[in-house]
């Protein structure tokens, strides 16, 4: 069984900005497994995980 997160980002957080919206991320990310790729019910995939990008 794998340890690690399968396309996990690190993200070095330098600015105010930055940190809100990672603060929106996690917020909202539960709210998104609906639409996760990884959930094998899934409705649609999600576009919010342009944020890692």
């Amino acid at each position: 069984m794998p340890v690690w997160q399968r396309n996990y980002y690190e993200h070095i957080i330098r600015d105010d900005s930055s940190l809100q919206r990672i603060r929106g991320y996690i917020a909202a990310n539960p709210l998104r497994w609906q639409y996760d790729r990884e959930n094998p019910a899934a409705a649609a995939p999600d576009s919010e995980d342009a944020w890692v990008h």
